[in-house]
């Protein structure tokens, strides 16, 4: 064979890979461009179930919500709590409220003291302190003057009083003179005397004469 006919030769043969790789190339190239368009044709049923089967059903739609407590009730709850306060308020004045003074009776006020003084030892300031609150009883039960005095003077004053009367005068002036001996002298007696029960005594006594001398001054005032 000549030289120049076998290069034409090959040149051919080149040629004809070359077309085949370029068919080749252009099949797998619309091969692929068809897989492509084909791919979502090919697999949206099984999609589209997949979704459907992970989306709970819807549950039905609820009803109206019913109103709260507050909303059912306020007409009344806001009237009965401004009544609370004021109820709470009331009896936290009165209980808070400065009580009257108890005003005692002079007899009330007189045994209350002389009570005080019971069972204890009849000494010097026991004594002293009987005698006093039997002398204040006394001024108040028949108005004396008011004014401290001393013993002689109180038993002028008492014997002098007519309401009072002599026999009762009487007592009374020897039970505060015995209290003034033994203020003094008490440590030398050997037996009390007594004194918180008879000034009790003499409180009684004084309280039974009093209705009478009232009921008499009332006669006296009707009469005028």
């Amino acid at each position: 064979m000549k030289p120049g006919a076998a290069e034409g030769e090959a040149e051919k043969i080149r040629n004809s890979k070359s077309e085949i790789r370029n068919n080749l190339k252009r099949k797998a190239i619309l091969t692929l461009a068809i897989v492509l368009f084909c791919w979502p044709a090919a697999f949206p049923a099984q999609t589209n179930s997949g979704l459907v089967e992970e989306i709970p059903e819807l549950r039905p739609a609820r009803g109206e919500i019913a109103p709260g407590y507050w909303e059912q009730n306020r007409r009344w709850l806001v009237p009965t709590a401004a009544g609370m306060m004021v109820a709470a308020a009331f009896v936290i004045w009165f209980l808070s409220r400065p009580k009257a003074p108890v005003v005692l009776s002079a007899e009330e006020q007189a045994k209350r003291e002389l009570e005080a003084l019971r069972g204890r030892a009849e000494d010097g300031v026991v004594l002293s302190k009987g005698s006093q609150v039997i002398r204040h009883y006394f001024s108040a039960a028949f108005g004396l003057p008011p004014g401290e005095t001393n013993t002689t003077e109180f038993c002028k004053l008492i014997s002098a009083e007519e309401r009072v009367g002599k026999e009762l005068a009487d007592q009374l002036c020897k039970f505060l003179r015995e209290c003034d001996e033994r203020k003094f002298t008490a440590q030398n007696q050997t037996e009390p005397m007594g004194a918180i029960e008879r000034a009790l005594k003499l409180i009684d006594s004084a309280e039974a004469r009093l209705p009478t001398l009232r009921e008499a001054e009332a006669q006296a005032t009707a009469s005028k």
